[in-house]
């Protein structure tokens, strides 16, 4: 087998046009090597491991053909592409046409995200060979790809199987492996993306331990590789979260892959409550990985509901269809709750709140923590979300998924109706804790709410918690999550 070259092994330059010493030396120096190719040798080189793709000042007037060929394929593989153009009406066309906005055009993504892509116009001024060649010295193109590399699924599999794209970005990142057996994780009907987890082998060689693997779009992969490095390194313990695996990252034209270890020998939360009391995982949870994110923090004003409206928990308007589907079913079976627009209005008319801010993963469901066996240790996954958010919005989270995350592995493990109004029953802190045998459920919510009852008021949690249940009646058109909130909501003074 012949592996992908990584990273620091692509040294290879195309250079669209003829060669020249001040060029070849610039390049040389930096231990480079620069060829002079043809747009398909370029392309066929760049998925062979070329560095980057660079278009001299004398290809200036092809700018807009030369990207029509070489954008797509050449960013697939991780290569840059800098365009030389001369001072003037060229370097000014070039510039324009290797901008962020044209390039979301033409790759049909985010601005944000095209500001990622490394595609830039060098101005063709005194000295530009040295600058060129810099540039394609710092540019870290990735792990190039390897044809032996083979992505294999089980049969039943098969409808979560990666597209192209993300086929190529999933073979380059484990291209020094030739099988690379993806597993769906979370079920096995999945969107594109993943997750998946990889168990790569080589023909020979010690079992390997195991990956996992999900891409997204650049900008919010290129985020959440971020905030994973920044909110985990130094805050939390390393048991509890699963590194990233950076040298395996990839990035191509319109998505991003971002890899990291497999979590071992653990189950999912949601699968943890079917057989197990809550309590120690619960407790494990605060005392772990959240402890010194919750820990000091500022006091701030702000406005619970019109943060989640900007987070999007909240349906963006009163008439949003599934937010309307939920109010509906509702309606049927308590004709005096708050509509759309009334309860809405009530969530986001609520004054300003004193809250203290602490580091949050911002998505705290009941899939996104691990539970490892034969203890109560936690690991948290996906920290895409990650931020300073009010101290009641994990909590928040985390107590509506144990009321109305339905568990795809045992679907009847929901709680009735009538357990849920009592739940969600203001006060909602501080309330004796209710004894329900077997329901790990709802002793679930309950010890939630022990952990923050001296960190979060009444009040913030009151609203932090109907945001959320309006949550789960938009996405999840379920009309009880509705009616509480509408409970919880209507006992809440209004705005004079």
């Amino acid at each position: 087998m012949t592996p992908g070259l990584t990273s620091g092994d692509r040294r290879l330059v195309c250079l669209i046009g003829k060669l020249f010493d001040n060029l070849k030396q610039e390049f040389e120096y930096r231990n480079l090597n620069i060829v002079e190719s043809t747009l398909d040798e370029a392309v066929a080189r760049c998925g062979e491991g070329a560095r980057a793709v660079l278009v001299p000042p004398s290809q200036a007037s092809e700018v807009a053909k030369t990207l029509g060929h070489l954008l797509r394929p050449t960013l697939d593989h991780g290569a840059a592409i800098y365009i030389v153009a001369p001072v003037g009406d060229l370097f000014a066309a070039a510039h324009i046409l290797v901008s962020p906005e044209q390039l979301a055009r033409k790759l049909s993504i985010s601005i944000q995200s095209a500001k990622l892509l490394p595609v830039k116009a060098i101005n063709g001024a005194e000295n530009w060979e040295r600058i060129a060649a810099q540039l394609c010295l710092t540019h870290d193109p990735g792990r190039g790809f390897s044809d032996d590399s083979k992505i294999m699924m089980q049969p039943e599999s098969e409808k979560s199987a990666p597209d192209d794209q993300n086929a190529i970005l999933i073979r380059r990142a484990f291209s020094d492996f030739e099988q690379i057996h993806l597993t769906p994780l979370h079920g096995k009907k999945l969107p594109i993306n993943g997750p998946w987890r990889v168990s790569a082998r080589r023909q020979q060689g010690r079992e390997l331990i195991e990956f996992v693997v999900k891409t997204g779009t650049i900008s919010g992969i290129g985020h959440e590789i971020f905030a994973t490095q920044t909110a985990c390194f130094d805050h939390m313990a390393f048991p509890h979260y699963p590194p990233v695996v950076e040298k395996r990252c990839t990035i191509g034209s319109e998505r991003r892959a971002i890899v990291s270890m497999f979590v071992e020998r653990a189950i999912l939360f949601e699968e943890y409550i079917l057989s197990h009391s809550p309590a120690l995982a619960i407790t494990a949870l605060f005392d772990g990985p959240l402890r010194r994110w919750r820990r000091g923090g500022g006091v701030e004003s702000v406005s619970i509901g019109r943060l989640c409206k900007t987070r999007r928990t909240l349906p963006p308007s009163a008439g949003t269809h599934g937010f309307n589907v939920a109010w509906r079913r509702a309606h049927k079976d308590e004709p005096e709750i708050l509509p759309p627009h009334d309860l809405l209005g009530r969530l986001l008319g609520q004054p300003l709140i004193r809250i203290r801010k602490v580091q949050a993963h911002g998505d705290l469901h009941l899939r996104n923590i691990f539970v490892r066996q034969n203890s109560a240790d936690v690991v948290l996954i996906d920290f895409r979300k990650t931020s300073e958010l009010p101290a009641s919005i994990d909590p928040a989270t985390l107590d509506t998924s144990f009321g109305f995350d339905i568990p795809r592995v045992s679907p009847d493990n929901s709680l009735v109706p009538e357990l849920l109004f009592e739940l969600y029953k203001p006060p909602l802190l501080g309330r004796p804790f209710m004894l329900h045998v077997g329901n790990h459920r709802a002793e679930a919510i309950q010890h939630v709410r022990r952990q923050i009852s001296d960190s979060v008021t009444e009040l913030e949690y009151q609203l932090a918690v109907s945001s959320y249940l309006l949550w789960h009646a938009w996405w999840k058109r379920n009309p009880i999550a509705y009616r509480c909130a509408s409970r919880i909501l209507s006992a809440l003074p209004r705005r004079s």
